[in-house]
């Protein structure tokens, strides 16, 4: 039964992540994409940067953007990642 729910959970974010990858960024259709790895079916546009995702990985806005350690965030270029308080902060303040 555990087997069957953990299929479940596993197709269930395949279909959301492909849902959120095609139809979030369909603005951007036009640009070139990249496959953020080998074994990801998630592509991002040449101004985004390819973060790994608590389950696979995402497209955060902005070329050289950081990602953070909790998987569902990211910041600008040159920011760095306040998981604590849930922001960004810049590297030299």
């Amino acid at each position: 039964m555990v087997t069957i729910k953990i299929i479940l959970f596993m197709l269930a974010c395949s279909i959301v992540g492909y849902y959120y990858n095609d139809h979030y960024f369909r603005k951007k259709a036009n640009e070139p994409r990249h496959r953020c790895a080998i074994d990801s079916q998630a592509t991002c546009t040449e101004s985004q940067t390819c973060c790994r995702a608590k389950v696979g990985w995402r497209c955060c806005d902005g070329k050289n953007a950081v990602c953070c350690s909790d998987g569902l965030s990211c910041c600008s270029f040159g920011d760095v990642c306040d998981i604590e308080n849930k922001t960004c902060k810049k590297k030299y303040t």
